[in-house]
């Protein structure tokens, strides 16, 4: 009985472990990508009178907020997904999402031409 416990104790160390370590990598990578950020568009932004860090700060907000529903799917059950609603639901949830970006840069295109 004392072993079954241990070899659990030590599964759950492992996937906390684990989980932890994917956590920190991908963290590296996000502030990777918000620094060449910087190093590209520091000039770019300078010249259109924002600031050096105008895009930075963009870019920093979509990381920290990317992270953090990274962190709330890591705790997100997978089992659930057998049930059929669930998945379903999420399908048409994408499917709705892809349809919605169409109809906006159509939206987008007529007010373009509306100026014209």
């Amino acid at each position: 009985m004392k072993l079954e416990n241990l070899k659990h104790k030590t599964w759950q160390w492992q996937r906390s472990y684990t989980q932890t370590n994917a956590l920190r990598s991908d963290d590296r990578i996000a502030l990777f990508g918000v620094v060449m950020v910087y190093s590209a568009s520091a000039m770019l932004a300078q010249s259109e009178h924002h600031g050096h860090f105008y895009y930075v700060i963009k870019q920093a907000i979509w990381t920290a907020i990317g992270l953090v529903a990274m962190l709330a799917a890591m705790q997100f059950d997978y089992n659930r997904l057998r049930d059929r609603r669930i998945v379903y639901g999420l399908l048409l949830l994408t499917v709705f999402m892809l349809l919605a970006v169409f109809a906006f840069f159509a939206y987008q295109r007529c007010a373009a031409l509306d100026q014209v």
